[in-house]
């Protein structure tokens, strides 16, 4: 009658095993976000405080001529590459998200 109770107890714990080792990816990746969140908050503030006078800025910004290469690579990631965007010519991913959450008035 023992082995039949245990048998029957060990049975009614199978769902909440189940619903505990569904928890561990979650948990994983909680363990690995704050990690991750924590060495940035332990990183020491830059020494330059951004002093350094640029004149008049023109919102542009220009790429002429860059290349790169990943570390091993044999091959550049980048050859010669040429970008030149003037101000308002893109939005970036936030701030469009930013225009299109404003509340826009009913016409």
């Amino acid at each position: 009658m023992n082995s039949l109770t245990f048998l029957a107890a060990a049975l009614l714990l199978l769902p909440a095993l189940r619903h505990l080792s569904s928890l561990n990816g979650p948990l994983a990746r909680m363990a690995a976000a704050s990690e991750s969140v924590f060495r940035m908050i332990d990183i020491a503030p830059e020494d330059d405080t951004g002093t350094r006078d640029i004149g008049r800025a023109r919102g542009e910004v220009a790429f002429r001529g860059v290349s790169f290469r990943y570390a091993g690579a044999e091959a550049d990631a980048l050859t010669d590459f040429n970008l030149s965007v003037r101000a308002g010519e893109i939005e970036s991913p936030s701030s469009a998200r930013r225009a299109l959450a404003r509340p826009r008035p009913c016409i």
